[in-house]
């Protein structure tokens, strides 16, 4: 029955959890692009990192 319930959720979650992720992202790469471009890798990388996390967290 909470197998149900988290599969009628995820989308809802997810979409929810996917939005702050790419809001987070934005407002962290916008300000970055002063910032050399190994320093965007590294957040890239990092902000990859966290949505995945999030992704898998939501599933």
């Amino acid at each position: 029955m909470n197998w149900i319930i988290q599969k009628i959720m995820n989308p809802l979650t997810g979409g929810v959890g996917s939005a702050l992720a790419l809001n987070g992202a934005i407002s962290l790469i916008v300000p970055s692009l002063i910032l050399t471009t190994t320093n965007i890798y590294i957040l890239a990388a990092i902000l990859s990192v966290i949505f995945i996390y999030i992704s898998i967290k939501y599933d």
